[in-house]
């Protein structure tokens, strides 16, 4: 188990790294079996997240709510 302090040193230091090792970063990250953990360290990697806007993980709930996507969208962005 990670600390909260840990998590955030992983999280400063991943802010460095290129596009591609952040990637792998976030693929381990996701992959925590405590989501509170994960959700330290997404927020504080989350900027350059927007920035680099990598493929989102595939789940159930993202099948199911595929179809309709488009309905949750901002008025703003068109």
């Amino acid at each position: 188990m990670n600390t909260p302090d840990q998590l955030s040193k992983i999280a400063l230091v991943s802010l460095s790294l290129p596009d591609d090792k952040l990637l792998k970063v976030l693929e381990l990250v996701e992959k925590f079996p405590d989501r509170t953990q994960a959700q330290l360290v997404l927020d504080q990697i989350r900027p350059r997240l927007v920035q680099l806007r990598p493929p989102r993980q595939v789940t159930a709930q993202r099948l199911l709510f595929h179809p309709v996507d488009d309905l949750f969208d901002p008025p703003e962005k068109y």
